[in-house]
């Protein structure tokens, strides 16, 4: 009997060994099960908190007197013009942003795979803009477009005799910034379209060479339907980065010229850290969530499922 208990025991030590040095068929419930669980909480706790904070009327510099409002928050959102300007403001920067990323990413990817000298020194140097810190990157870009001492205001002036001021001028700063992002986070999209441009199949670039088919042609009725699910990966992952961009505004801009450059993120954090109003900001992050998960949903079924 006790031979018995000793080889049961014996057994069970030796799964467990393997189960936990990841070589059992059940390995995998080790690391899905805890990061599920993990990556839950993360996300709910703060979701279903927010959700609790947006029902109340709470101003932190009254903490003593919150509210119970239920759905007023989300209707003075709605009807909010400094809100919907926040969301033009977005829109617009997301939309051009996004393009311009895309057209330049394409353009580097494509390059990219072709036989070049020194193509991997080239992709070290490309990808330096998109590992540096978000602050540091608005910072060096403030120094660019100081009114008084940037390079840029002094060339301009070398050139054309008058004075350039990006980012104090209301309809300027908006292309400022966008030319930051799109300096910073194009390598992000061309590192994405670069590994689907090597992992597309060979077979069919070598009918379309049969055929006679011209690089344009190519491009054009092949490499971009193959692409799609790469592309709209790109898409989505910089739409939602994108949309809550605000550590650079905070920085560069501070939401002004008036609200020239003033975002959704920017907004929220105004309300939040500013205002204190704590229940109006949580309303307004839970609209920003809603919306992301439309646009982003709406990609994955239109764009992503067909192009598999």
């Amino acid at each position: 009997m006790q031979n018995i208990k000793n080889k049961n025991a014996s057994e069970w030590r030796r799964k467990l060994v393997r189960f936990v040095t990841l070589e059992d068929s059940k390995s995998w419930k080790l690391l899905f099960y805890p990061g599920r669980w993990i990556l839950l909480l993360l996300t709910m706790v703060p979701t279903v908190y927010a959700l609790w904070l947006s029902l109340y009327s709470y101003n932190l510099a009254k903490a003593n007197r919150r509210e119970f409002v239920f759905l007023k928050n989300f209707a003075d959102v709605l009807t909010d013009s400094r809100f919907w300007g926040a969301f033009s403001v977005t829109a617009k920067f997301t939309i051009c942003s996004l393009l311009i990323e895309l057209v330049l990413g394409m353009l580097i990817a494509h390059c990219l795979t072709k036989k070049i000298y020194g193509k991997e020194l080239v992709q070290i140097i490309i990808i330096l803009p998109m590992i540096m810190t978000p602050v540091v990157v608005g910072l060096i870009w403030k120094m660019f477009y100081d009114a008084e001492f940037g390079i840029i205001s002094y060339y301009f002036q070398a050139l054309t005799g008058g004075s350039l001021n990006i980012l104090g001028n209301s309809s300027t700063s908006l292309l400022g910034l966008i030319i930051v992002d799109v300096w910073e986070w194009t390598p992000y999209v061309a590192l994405i379209l670069l590994a689907g441009m090597q992992a597309l199949p060979a077979e069919p670039y070598e009918a379309v060479q049969v055929d006679g088919a011209t690089g344009f042609q190519t491009f054009r009725y092949l490499t971009l339907p193959l692409l799609k699910p790469s592309i709209s990966v790109a898409v989505m992952f910089r739409f939602m980065d994108l949309f809550k961009w605000m550590d650079t505004i905070y920085i560069m801009t501070g939401g002004g010229p008036g609200t020239s450059t003033e975002t959704l993120s920017y907004y929220a954090y105004m309300n939040n850290f500013k205002f204190l109003e704590v229940g109006y900001a949580a309303a307004m992050c839970l609209v920003m969530l809603v919306v992301v998960l439309i646009i982003c949903n709406t990609i994955g079924k239109k764009v992503l499922l067909k192009g598999e």
